[in-house]
């Protein structure tokens, strides 16, 4: 089964996600008895629009359980650095991605308050992206600064 690729915003803005980001989302599905993992989102803003070309596999550093994953910075930033140079400043930072052992996942309380974090963390109009890769769907959506969480619907 493979997951959707391309997602809409209330606004028209779209996101497309690479095949080898939904490989990856694919490689890490949490089935059971396995432990949650994440990495980050990489790829382009184009206009209001987001191209994901890489998401970070899970390291050694990050800590995770069933029930939890928090990113240790190792390994995930050097390689959107290493994008980042490669690109000439072209692929950077859009967003976070994680697992749950759910068919159609949903943020936790945790999910959202840490993506609200985020969102405080940027400038007002540099939205960011949070994924949950379910067992058999994605949940998709768009932070932004001082605003709800909007989910985005597959298109």
């Amino acid at each position: 089964m493979s997951f959707i690729n391309s997602w809409v915003a209330h606004d028209g803005r779209l996101v497309l996600m690479c095949d080898k980001v939904i490989s990856t989302f694919e490689a890490h599905r949490q089935v059971s008895g396995m432990s949650e993992s994440g990495g980050v989102l990489l790829g382009r803003r184009r206009g209001k629009h987001f191209e994901v070309v890489h998401a970070t596999a899970p390291m050694l550093t990050d800590q995770c359980s069933p029930v939890s994953f928090i990113r240790n910075s190792a390994g995930h930033q050097e390689q959107a650095i290493a994008l980042w140079e490669q690109s000439r400043g072209e692929i950077g930072y859009i967003g976070e991605w994680h697992t749950h052992a759910e068919d159609k996942p949903r943020p936790s309380r945790i999910d959202t308050m840490q993506w609200f974090e985020l969102a405080e963390r940027e400038p007002v109009h540099c939205p960011k992206m949070a994924v949950i890769v379910g067992l058999r769907q994605l949940y998709v959506a768009l932070l932004r600064y001082g605003e709800a969480i909007e989910i985005l619907k597959a298109y």
